[in-house]
């Protein structure tokens, strides 16, 4: 199913939650667990507040950005889930910043 809130509309939100994280000149290894925190929540509270016909699961995944001339740093992850493919569903947006980027995966349950 395609998400309940339009897409552009989404990707707003996220680029909106995530804009602290991605104004970061440097990754700072101590605040990401407070960064990602933040970020979550100011995505779960926007789509509260667009529906609340859905249960919202957020995963934010912060991945700090290495200079040229350093060796690319991998990332991989992956979800997967079992539910109602006509009603329930998921996406991923990513948002990029000098130093971060932000990987935002948001599932939605319906109630």
């Amino acid at each position: 199913m395609s998400c309940p809130i339009d897409s552009k509309k989404l990707e707003e939100i996220c680029l909106e939650a995530a804009q602290p994280v991605l104004k970061a000149s440097e990754y700072d290894g101590d605040k990401t667990a407070e960064m990602n925190q933040s970020v979550i929540y100011a995505v779960l509270n926007a789509l509260n507040k667009e529906t609340q016909s859905y249960k919202w699961i957020v995963s934010s995944t912060l991945v700090q950005k290495l200079p040229e001339d350093h060796p690319s740093r991998g990332v991989h992850a992956a979800h997967a889930a079992c539910w109602n493919c006509e009603k329930d569903g998921m996406t991923t947006i990513k948002e990029s910043g000098e130093a971060i980027d932000v990987v935002l995966s948001i599932m939605w349950i319906s109630i």
